[in-house]
């Protein structure tokens, strides 16, 4: 049986006009979301689902299915289902890089913000240009994604 009422989460239900409702469960910045009909959520129910998946869902499907076992088990969303983004690092950076761009400072005090004192005095004026280069590749995709490159995360 699933009670989502004795979760420690988050839980949205939208109920549409037919019938059809839309589970949305956050915890600690994950969210599951499923889809359910001919039942109502907002009591306890014990849930079925069909077996048979196209072979290009059947992996994101059991891992769903997984998710929402130890959703019942646990009360909780667990981190082993939502692995962390391999590119936040670059991201973090090139959002304080934007933030940066977008409040004035001048490139080298980014630079600094992002990589610190040391490392700027040392190779901020290496001929190379690396670290500068760092920093406008850094502007620049921060700006490309501000302006809609954002949008390709979401296909």
């Amino acid at each position: 049986m699933l009670d989502l009422a004795a979760r420690s989460c988050r839980i949205s239900i939208l109920v549409t006009g037919d019938g059809h409702q839309h589970v949305l469960v956050e915890d600690n910045g994950r969210s599951l979301q499923l889809a359910a009909s001919g039942v109502s959520l907002l009591e306890p129910v014990r849930l079925t689902s069909s077996v048979f998946w196209p072979p290009e869902e059947l992996k994101q499907r059991l891992n769903g299915m997984e998710c929402l076992n130890g959703l019942r088990s646990t009360g909780r969303l667990k981190s082993g289902f939502f692995p962390t983004e391999p590119r936040r690092t670059r991201l973090r950076r090139v959002l304080r890089a934007l933030d940066g761009s977008i409040a004035g400072a001048p490139h080298r005090e980014i630079g600094l913000a992002l990589f610190g004192r040391a490392r700027v005095e040392q190779d901020w004026a290496d001929p190379g240009d690396h670290l500068r280069d760092s920093v406008r590749r850094a502007v620049r995709r921060g700006r490309w994604l501000m302006n809609g490159g954002y949008k390709r995360f979401l296909l």
